[in-house]
This record gives structure tokens, C-alpha cells and sequence, in this order.
């Protein structure tokens, strides 16, 4: 080495010794963030396919071939999915098989391959092309059925599983959950992945016989109740689908006070912004405490087409429909109670576009309809994913395919055009792949793991659940007491029944079904009380008419006979105008009255007209809401029981109930006025309890004798209550106050801790300040008794902690 450079270097060296420069070393690479699956993917999609995966899109029947309207939208257009029901046709005319409905399913899929889309598409401009078109799957969405009846039930082999009504009534939270399990493995099984449901409404005003009632659609009266059973709902749907079905609960921000029916015209609330969070939105902010994604919170809302006076507190204001106002809707999804689930990917799906009602606030005459107009005030108000079903003024689905692909074709040329629209449509089609990827997280093949076989072992388990869910929510409506029950029905009775054949039929091809048989109670008696049962009662004890024949037979019975010089031979009136007259038993099974139905008013005609000519004992059996009779009405029954559910299980529920062979351990879960059962003052906490107090530590765990000896003056201890049960027995609400009161007996003082329950549980933590005496007892209003705690504090030893439970005098 030259010397001159071997001095150099040492110089240098030498340097950096002194001044402590550190040598230079090869840099670290910075880690290269993790890649996003959705970025890459929304990155591929043409402007057409962005706007395309923002559309759900019913169609009719069953035909989905390659020249079916409905493979043109999603081939050419993209659409993100479609909407099958009933009332549409999609499942036959007659009950289409679990391997039918999995082979429209996978059709459907498909044709959102890119390769056979390549084969049908229209050319698209250079500025559209993309360099490899991805595969993404559709969403196939159902809503929760029709007239209460589930939508898997109109699948052969399929079972009617309880009404929300019914979940609420059982008060079990498993149940709900077990409940939602049983339809996720249903709609997985089929190939359905996006469940419009379930309603979490509070049915906070019944209506009685009005069409606007939820009726049993709605888990209760109680907003605290109704989001317990909804999340435990979404969590068994998430669990029994094995995470391949989404919940999108409806109807957001709440439907319970709406005076009308949602199809036929926009109803307007007078609520404001803060009394909407104390009882229609306090269920949805239950199913948003968290990510959208995790098991039981909900993966987005359906918004619905209703408006607000009032909503900011001026009651001259009213909203537009929530689901296409921008500020209204920005506000609500603002809250604190939300905002984090929103911005964690829960999605927004918009109503159907299509309804009556939306028609008529644009337009009172009914005379036009700008599709175009709707669809884009929609998405700006902040949907993601519009719900397009008859998206036409009449009946007519060419009509409908026309406006749609007007639409799209609008839309796209609006996102090209309109930065901002741009943005917010990338902004909502990334939450639309984000929630495909948590149903589907490989995008490179058509969904699988449909399978007949598993549909129909799922159905099998509903049936057991049914069984267990109607058990537990059997309610005793009258007498109030079950000392007051009477005798069952004995050997030698006569039992009557009369059945509300209420029938459901969505389409008018297909054939009517009735919610309830009009034999289903007899064959059910027979089945149990008769000579193939326990032979309390002879084949010829029990005799089944309908409602619609009873109020022929009434009328008949007010309606002079024409004169006849013979012998009249009986008619069908003059036979039940007769069992009335003979019969012990007279059952009436009433699936819910509607003032619009003649049929199904003819049980208040009789308990208003003719109850006083007979000698039997009356007995109802409420398969709808048990809000439909009034005061009067009850009173004149001998046994009154709510099930809130047809089905078989639920029958068989009422008719062993009335034998006595089951005990009504239900509780209602909505308010009955006839009774003055306010649910408020039931799910109060109950008077005649004694709460009960412990020391516990941080986790909750009663503190062993060991721990207590730890303590010392200036130490903190944590005050626990065990549950606290409602007036039903059950625990009361989260939010609900609670007091506890600390004395100090030797100098006088008294002070009051308050403080809330969670999960049933009052808890507080208190600072030992003082030496001596100090009694600690816990009241939640209205008054109880509580078990009174004992600490004698002393300097630098441990309390002495005692425990005295009250004593009561007796009463006369």
C-alpha cells in the first residue's frame, strides 16, 4: 500500500475514534408495508365494475341461463349481487329442493367468472380495460321471509324456526343464539351468503289489528333486550355458517313507532336525534360495540326509508327518508356508539330502492320515476350497496332490467366524470370487497361447501330447537295466576276447535299456504289425549272447524229459515251452531287478527255476542302477538296462552299446556295494555328480593378469608351484588341504577355510591377512610332488602367483616 494512503486511512481512523462518529454500515431495509388484498383488487376494477358491485338486484323465477337478464347484469355489468324471494319467484311454484336451490346458487356464481364473463361481455374502452379481470364472488342475499314465515321454509325439507316474538318470550339467550345457528348453516348450505335480517325494532307501541304492527317480527318491547337477542342472534349465525354468511339486521335507525306499512308510503316519526338513541337505535349500538367482521357484531345495517320531525331538536324540521338524506344519516353514523364500527368496514345497504313508498315521495302521482335520480341520492347519502327489487313504477320486469342497467350506465359515467362521486364510490365498493373477503377469503374460485345433506341435518336440529325455544316461551296470559288454572279437560269431554287458516301465498303461482293447519290442534290432541295417546279422550271427543265456517255459522244463525214442508237435512251451520251448544271445550288458534280480514275477527265477535249462550270452558291459543284482545275480551276467557309462533312444536307446546302436562314459564316480551303490563315496570328490579353484597376482587371472585385478613384501613375494596332479577325473574338491564349506601353508625354519616348494573351486577369499589363501624347495604329502586355488611375497621389490623341477613315479621 502506498504510505501516503496508509496514513491517510490511519488519520482517519483516528478521527473517528476521537469524535465518536459511528462507521458507516450497509442500511437496513425499511420493511415494506403489508400489502392490502382490497387495495389490490379495487386497483384491477374498471369504472363499470366498481359501480356494478354496487347493486343488489332481484329477478324473477328460476331461470338464470346464459340468456337470462339477470346473467347479462352480472356478466356485462358486474353487478355485486342478487336478492332472491319468494314473493319473486325464486323458489318455484312448488317447494324447490335443497339441490335445486344450491344449483341456482352456483349458477348464479358462475357466470361472475371472468372467463365466462369475457365471453359475453360488450366491448369496453381502452381507459376500461384492466390487465387481468379478478374473480369476485356475488353476494346471494335473502331477507328473513314472508309474513313471518322463513325464508328456508320454502325450501322442501326446510322447517318454520321461531319468531323473534318467540326468542324474545324465552328470555334465553342461548336459544337465540342456538336459533341464528341453525339458518347460518341453512343459508351456507345453500349457497347464500348475505342475510338481510334479523329486525331489531323495537316494538315500543303495539298496534293491535293495524297493518302498520310489527307483530311478532320484533324480539320485544325492550330496547336493552332486543340487542342482547339480536347480537346473541348474529353470533350463532356467524358460528353456524362457519363465518360465510353475513347479518345486515334491519330496519336502521328503527321502525318501531312507524304508523304505516314501510311498502306503501314513508312514514314520518316525531322523534328526536337523542330519544332515537334511548330506545330504536340502542339494539343496533349493542351489535356495533366492536368490528365489523368479529362473531357477534353485525357486518352492517339496512337502512330504511323513513323520516324524522324533530330530529335535531327543532320539531318544525323533518328529515327526507333516512336512507337517502346525506346530513341525516352523516349525523347518526357520527355517534360515538358507531363511528368505530363504521370505520372498521361496516357496510350500509340501502332499502329497496324500488318501494311504492320511495316512488311516492318523489313523485305524489305515481307518474314517474327517475331511477337515476334515486339510486345516485342513495349512495350519496352514504350507502354502499343499494337493494334494487322491482326498480320500476308498475309490475313489469323488463321495465325493471331496463332501469337497472340505465342506472349502472349513468352511474359509471358519472364516477368518470365527478371526482368526489369517484371517491366515494371507491370508498364504498372497498368495504363491499372487504366484507366478500371475510365470506370468501380466496377470490380465485367460484364459493363451495354447499351441500343438500347439510341443509336438511340442519334442518333436523331446527326442529328440536323449535321444540325447546316454544317450551320456554309458552305464556300464561289468563288467569293471571296458575292457582287459578281450571281442571284439564277430563274423559267424556267434548272439545271444539275453531283454527285461523290464515294462508301465505307470495306469488300468485304458487300455492297458498296456511301459517297454521286447521286440523294441526286436533291431530295434535289426538296425538297425546287420544286412543293412540294416553286414552283420556275417544276418537269422537274432538271437532275442528275453521274461523272462516264459525262466522258463516253465526250468520246463519241470525238469518230466519226459509220455510220447508219436509224434513231440513243439517248443514254445516246447523252442525257447529250445535257443537257450540254441547261442547265443554271451546279452542280457538288464532295466528293474529287483522282488521282487514273478516275471517280473523270472528273471535271478538264471539267473546262480544255469543260467549253468553254457552256452557263451555274458553280457552285461546296465540300463535301471533298477545297484545290482540282487550280487557273485556280476556275476561271472558278461562285460559288464555300466548306461543307466538305456528309450527308444530309450538302446537303441541298450547295443547299439552292446556292438559296441564307443561307449565307456562315464558314471560311476555312486549307490552299488553289490555293487562297493564308495561314491560318497563316488568323489567324493573323485583321488590321482593333481598340483594345480596360481597367483597370481591378486581376479576369479580368473591375474596377468600386469607384476602380479607390482607386489608387494612386506607386500603380500597371492591362491593359486588349478585344478579338482580327483573320482575320475571330474570336479570334487569344493563344501565339500571343501583345505590349503595355506606354508614358510619358511631359518627353519624351516611353516604351514597351510585353507580349502574352490567350483566345484572351492581358494583363499586369504596376507600376504608375510617376506623370503627362502617354498614354497607345496596338498593335499586323501587325498594328491597338487602343483606347488610359489617366492617369493624381497625388500625393496622384487618376488618371484621359480618354478613345479617334481614329478618322479616310475619305478615296477617
Amino acid at each position: 500500500m502506498n504510505p501516503r494512503a496508509w496514513w491517510r486511512r490511519f488519520l482517519v481512523m483516528m478521527l473517528v475514534l476521537l469524535l465518536g462518529v459511528p462507521p458507516v454500515h450497509a442500511q437496513t431495509p425499511t420493511p415494506e408495508p403489508e400489502p392490502d388484498p382490497v387495495s389490490e383488487i379495487l386497483s384491477r376494477l374498471s369504472p363499470q365494475m366498481k359501480v356494478g358491485q354496487l347493486v343488489l338486484v332481484s329477478f324473477p323465477g328460476t331461470d338464470v341461463g346464459a340468456d337470462s337478464e339477470i346473467a347479462t347484469l352480472i356478466g356485462q355489468y358486474h353487478i355485486g349481487g342478487v336478492l332472491l324471494s319468494p314473493q319473486n319467484g325464486n323458489f318455484d311454484t312448488t317447494p324447490i329442493s335443497p339441490t335445486g336451490c344450491i344449483s341456482l346458487t352456483t349458477q348464479l356464481q358462475r357466470w361472475a367468472e371472468p372467463s365466462l364473463q369475457d365471453a359475453a361481455q360488450t366491448p369496453i374502452t381502452e381507459s376500461q380495460a384492466v390487465s387481468s379481470t379478478p374473480y369476485i364472488p356475488l353476494f346471494i342475499a335473502v331477507s328473513p321471509g314472508v309474513d313471518g314465515v322463513p325464508v328456508t321454509s320454502y325450501i322442501s325439507g326446510g322447517t318454520t324456526l321461531p319468531t323473534p316474538m318467540a326468542l324474545g318470550a324465552a328470555w334465553d339467550l342461548p336459544q337465540a343464539e342456538a336459533t341464528g345457528s341453525v339458518l347460518g348453516k341453512e343459508l351456507a348450505a345453500l349457497g347464500i351468503n348475505l342475510y338481510l335480517g334479523p329486525s331489531l325494532d323495537v316494538l315500543n307501541t303495539p298496534r293491535p289489528h293495524d297493518p302498520a304492527d310489527l307483530g311478532t317480527r320484533s324480539f320485544g318491547s325492550d330496547p336493552f333486550w332486543v340487542g342482547k337477542q339480536g347480537a346473541a342472534y348474529i353470533r350463532g349465525l356467524h358460528l353456524g355458517s362457519q363465518g360465510r354468511v353475513l347479518a345486515i339486521p334491519r330496519h336502521f335507525p328503527g321502525l318501531g313507532s312507524a304508523d304505516r306499512p314501510l311498502q306503501e308510503e314513508v312514514s314520518t316519526v316525531q322523534k328526536s336525534l337523542e330519544q332515537l338513541k334511548q330506545i330504536e337505535l340502542a339494539p343496533f349500538f349493542t351489535v356495533a360495540d366492536g368490528t365489523a367482521g368479529e362473531t357477534n357484531i353485525a357486518d352492517g345495517f339496512l337502512v330504511t326509508h323513513i323520516q324524522y320531525r324533530g330530529f335535531q331538536g327543532n320539531i318544525r324540521i323533518s328529515t327526507r327518508p333516512v336512507s337517502l338524506d346525506a346530513q341525516a344519516l352523516k349525523l347518526i353514523m357520527g355517534l360515538d356508539e358507531i363511528a368505530p364500527w363504521r370505520s372498521s368496514g361496516g357496510l350500509l345497504v340501502s332499502d329497496n330502492l324500488g318501494m311504492k313508498s320511495v316512488q311516492r315521495f318523489y313523485d305524489p302521482s305515481a307518474k314517474q320515476f327517475n331511477t337515476r335520480r334515486v339510486a345516485q341520492e342513495a349512495l350519496i347519502a352514504g350507502n354502499d350497496l343499494l337493494l334494487l327489487d322491482h326498480f320500476a313504477l308498475q309490475n313489469d320486469w323488463d321495465a325493471h332490467f331496463r332501469n337497472v342497467r340505465d342506472t349502472l350506465d349513468f352511474l359509471t359515467l358519472l364516477y368518470q366524470s365527478d371526482p368526489a362521486f369517484q371517491d366515494l364510490v371507491d370508498r364504498a365498493v372497498y368495504r363491499i370487497l372487504a366484507a366478500k373477503l371475510r365470506i370468501s377469503p380466496q377470490f380465485d374460485a367460484p364459493p363451495a361447501n354447499t351441500s343438500p345433506a347439510d341443509f336438511l341435518e340442519a334442518s333436523d336440529e331446527a326442529r328440536n330447537v323449535s321444540a325447546q325455544v316454544a317450551t320456554k316461551a309458552l305464556t300464561l296470559i289468563a288467569p293471571l295466576s296458575e292457582d287459578l288454572l281450571p281442571a284439564p279437560p277430563q274423559g267424556g269431554d267434548s272439545l271444539l276447535i275453531f283454527t285461523q287458516e290464515q294462508t301465505i301465498q307470495p306469488t300468485e303461482e304458487m300455492q297458498p299456504r296456511p301459517l297454521l293447519g286447521s286440523q294441526a290442534i286436533e291431530n295434535a290432541i289426538r296425538r297425546f289425549y287420544g286412543p293412540q295417546g294416553t286414552g283420556i279422550l275417544s276418537g269422537r271427543a274432538v271437532h275442528s272447524f275453521t274461523f272462516a265456517q264459525l262466522r258463516a255459522a253465526l250468520a246463519s244463525a241470525a238469518t230466519p229459515p226459509a220455510p220447508d214442508n219436509g224434513t231440513p237435512t243439517p248443514t254445516l251451520n246447523d252442525t257447529i251452531l250445535y257443537a257450540l251448544q254441547k261442547a265443554d271445550w271451546i279452542i280457538f288458534a288464532s295466528t293474529g287478527i287483522n282488521a282487514n280480514d273478516p275471517d280473523a275477527l270472528v273471535l271478538k265477535d264471539f267473546l262480544a255476542r255469543q260467549v253468553n249462550f254457552v256452557t263451555a270452558k274458553i280457552v285461546v291459543l296465540a300463535f301471533g302477538p298477545p297484545y290482540e284482545l282487550d280487557s273485556t275480551e280476556i275476561s271472558k276467557l278461562d285460559l288464555y296462552y300466548a306461543l307466538y309462533s305456528p309450527g308444530t312444536p309450538f302446537v303441541e307446546t298450547g295443547v299439552r299446556a292446556i292438559f296441564r302436562d307443561l307449565l307456562a314459564t315464558g314471560a311476555s316480551p312486549v307490552n299488553i295494555p289490555a293487562l297493564n303490563y308495561d314491560l318497563a315496570t316488568q323489567t324493573m328490579p323485583d321488590p321482593q328480593q333481598v340483594l345480596t353484597l360481597k367483597l370481591v376482587d378486581a376479576g369479580g371472585e368473591e375474596l377468600t378469608p386469607l384476602q380479607i385478613n390482607d386489608i387494612r384501613k386506607g386500603d380500597t375494596v371492591n362491593l359486588q351484588t349478585d344478579t338482580i332479577l327483573d320482575r320475571n325473574g330474570h336479570p334487569v338491564p344493563d344501565g339500571t341504577p343501583v345505590d349503595f349506601v355506606l354508614s358510619y353508625p358511631q359518627e353519624g354519616i351516611q353516604q351514597i355510591e351510585n353507580t349502574v348494573t352490567r350483566n345484572g351486577i351492581g358494583k363499586v369499589s369504596v376507600t376504608l377512610e375510617r376506623e370503627g363501624q362502617l354498614n354497607i347495604t345496596v338498593h335499586a329502586a323501587p325498594e328491597q332488602t338487602s343483606v347488610q355488611l359489617e366492617l369493624t375497621i381497625r388500625e393496622n389490623q384487618p376488618p371484621i367483616v359480618i354478613a345479617s341477613t334481614p329478618t322479616f315479621a310475619p305478615t296477617p
